[in-house]
């Protein structure tokens, strides 16, 4: 082997541990894989993909949040933060509208989508929803109106929502705000994807908005 590639073997060696380092201290003090049991937060992440959460970090509108399930202590829930303590929620046609504005939403096109909790293939519109500092693709049924009632947000919780809209079981529409002392972290990787046949662009280490 010739001096070039031993130098080029032992840099890609150097890098290669440093790495190794860098990742194992962010697994050991900051990073947690999770992965989801329900499609709720389609097209965002599915079912069965692991997607990374940053411990300790700050819950701002439009994160994606993991928290204690606000009933069943011990158990976690994860949606998208719509809504903070104080605030008041509502649709208005299918729109949402937080204190008074409205969501900014651009619909697209609508596709087709296996919801493993319908367990059948559904058509979905797509649309790219505004909120905080985050746009982010929300699943809606085709044929429906995404509906939420006038709900204000109790001061220290936080409403969470799955960006899939026509799934209520998993998010704040079900079991109502959670308490924001008991989100962990928020999700902001996928860490890998599972391969269901739809056309959603998902790739490893894709950062989530």
């Amino acid at each position: 082997m010739s001096s070039f590639w031993k130098g080029l073997f032992k840099i890609a060696l150097w890098v290669g541990g440093v790495l190794l380092v860098i990742g194992g201290v962010l697994r050991i003090f900051f990073v947690t894989p999770i992965s989801a049991g329900h499609d709720a937060m389609a097209p965002t992440f599915l079912a069965g993909e692991k997607v990374l959460l940053w411990r300790g970090a700050d819950i701002d509108m439009g994160d994606i949040a993991v928290c204690e399930h606000p009933s069943s202590p011990g158990s976690m829930v994860l949606g998208r933060v719509m809504g903070k303590g104080g605030m008041t929620l509502l649709t208005e046609r299918g729109i949402l509208i937080v204190e008074g504005s409205r969501v900014q939403m651009d619909w697209e096109e609508t596709t087709d989508f296996f919801d493993s909790d319908a367990n059948r293939q559904l058509s979905v519109r797509r649309g790219i929803e505004t909120v905080g500092n985050t746009e982010h693709q929300i699943f809606v049924r085709e044929g429906t109106d995404f509906r939420l009632r006038e709900t204000v947000v109790p001061n220290g919780k936080v409403f969470l929502l799955g960006d899939n809209r026509g799934t209520r079981n998993h998010d704040s529409r079900s079991f109502g705000a959670v308490s924001e002392a008991s989100c962990i972290g928020t999700v902001f990787m996928r860490w890998n994807p599972v391969d269901r046949g739809e056309a959603l662009s998902h790739g490893w280490l894709d950062f989530l908005d």
